[in-house]
Order: structure tokens, then C-alpha cells, then sequence
């Protein structure tokens, strides 16, 4: 089962919304310590998700090149909206 959240007209893409939790799935850069990158999107979800529980999937590493400083650490390879 994709980790997709299905609205009127688009899905989007690397977050799954239940009752009780919410998943969100991403694809971080290698060397950045996974542990910190977690914790990053739970800070950034967590006011928007009302005390859910926020699971952190890492659905892939890109090790082919370090980010260069000031690039950001997760890779945006979401599906525009209509495209599935």
C-alpha cells in the first residue's frame, strides 16, 4: 500500500493520516543522521496533527552525493499533482 493521503481531486504524496497516527514516508540525504532528520519532521508535523503520533518511514537514502551547505537534507521526488 502506497503511503498516500487521498483528497477530493489529488493524493498527496509521503504522508498517510488515520484516526490515530500519522506516517510520513521521505527520502534523506546521506550523511545526515537519520535520528535528527526524524526529529525534524516530527517538530514540523506535530502542530498540525492534533497530539497524533507521527511515524517516521525512511523510504530511501540517496548516497550518490553530499549536499552541498545550504542544501536541503530530504529530496522532494513527490508526484505532481494528477500523476500517479
Amino acid at each position: 500500500m502506497p503511503v498516500a493521503t487521498y483528497l477530493p481531486g489529488r493524493r498527496v504524496d509521503g504522508v498517510r493520516l488515520t484516526e490515530g497516527r500519522v506516517l510520513v514516508a521521505v527520502v534523506t540525504r546521506y550523511p545526515v543522521p537519520l535520528p535528527q532528520v526524524a526529529a525534524e519532521i516530527r517538530t514540523a508535523v506535530a502542530a498540525i496533527v492534533a497530539g497524533r503520533p507521527v511515524d517516521v518511514h525512511f523510504a530511501d537514502i540517496d548516497v550518490s552525493a553530499s549536499p552541498a551547505p545550504g542544501q536541503p537534507t530530504l529530496l522532494d521526488r513527490s508526484l505532481p499533482p494528477g500523476s500517479s
